[in-house]
């Protein structure tokens, strides 16, 4: 190419950069730049200029977009950062941390502990110089006082220990009678018949022959027997044995307490069962009387445990009363 060429060629170039305002979209064929002035170029100068003018534009367009994308990217990191900050000082719930409140609740804190410091010192000092200020007369003084006091204190001490002691001896002497009581009304239940009653003893059984009839004395002299071996509750038949209990003859039978008994006769003793045993069946005894005159059969047996179920409804006393 001629040096003329090429110089019109680069005026081409300028002039159709100057004259283009928006690029082209790239397609298959190369767009037609027309200069606004000027002769006519051949068509190997217009593909000079417009490939030129088209790689200008590229460029042109590269740097201006990224200039535009830099500050867009720079917003973003801003507003991310800020959110980031915003959430680091937000607690789980939402709420803002109470990193002042903290703070100042700590401070409350240091401060109270300095002035009960400072409080509980000048005590002490104020203690202290109480004391160092006395005189030796008013020091001694004050001794005898506090063991004045003590004394009086140790006096009223035994005073309440003496008043405990007898408080605890009268209610265990009032536990105690109680408990007396308790048991003279469960003996004097036994003996008055209005209680049940349990333990060793004898069972009798007396069964009459053909026309024999054993007495009401019969039936009272082993009563008797029983009680002078120490039986301590005796019931025949369905009579509970006390000590106003009677025996008499009647027609239809033995009445004991207005209940008529009947043979074979049951009598239930709770005592000593040997001694028991041996009252009836010692020689020449109520038991040999009233098999050798009465010719009845008669049977004793020993019981570990004998129960006396049937009782006495209380006697009401007209005249006699408790001493007081």
């Amino acid at each position: 190419m001629s040096r003329h060429s090429r110089k019109h060629a680069v005026k081409a170039n300028n002039k159709a950069t100057a004259g283009v305002k928006e690029p082209a979209a790239i397609t298959g064929e190369l767009p037609r730049f027309v200069p606004e002035n000027g002769p006519e170029e051949r068509p190997g100068h217009r593909i000079v200029a417009a490939s030129s003018a088209h790689l200008a534009e590229g460029a042109a367009s590269r740097v201006s977009g990224a200039q535009a994308e830099t500050p867009g990217r720079n917003r973003a990191r801003v507003k991310a950062s800020r959110q980031v900050q915003r959430t680091d000082n937000l607690e789980p719930n939402g709420r803002k941390k109470t990193t002042a409140l903290s703070i100042f609740t700590q401070i409350i804190v240091l401060i109270l502990c300095i002035l009960l410091g400072v409080g509980y010192m000048g005590q002490q000092r104020n203690v202290q110089s109480s004391y160092s200020s006395l005189s030796e007369s008013e020091l001694v003084r004050l001794l005898d006082e506090t063991n004045q006091k003590i004394d009086q204190l140790t006096s009223q001490k035994n005073q309440l220990s003496s008043q405990l002691e007898s408080i605890q001896n009268a209610v265990d002497k009032q536990a105690e009678l109680k408990q007396m009581e308790e048991n003279n009304q469960k003996t004097a239940g036994v003996i008055a018949g209005t209680l049940p009653a349990q333990g060793p003893g004898v069972r009798i059984r007396i069964s009459e022959a053909k026309g024999k009839t054993i007495p009401a004395s019969a039936l009272f002299s082993l009563i008797e027997e029983l009680r002078n071996a120490g039986a301590e509750a005796i019931q025949i038949n369905t009579v509970r044995v006390v000590t106003s209990t009677y025996f008499s003859d009647s027609a239809s039978g033995v009445l004991s307490d207005g209940t008529l008994l009947q043979a074979p006769y049951t009598v239930l003793a709770i005592g000593d069962s040997n001694a028991l045993r041996n009252a009836i069946e010692i020689s020449g005894g109520i038991g040999s009387t009233l098999r050798v005159q009465y010719k009845a059969t008669v049977s004793v047996d020993e019981k570990e445990t004998l129960k006396i179920t049937h009782i006495r409804k209380p006697r009401t006393f007209q005249y006699a009363r408790t001493v007081e």
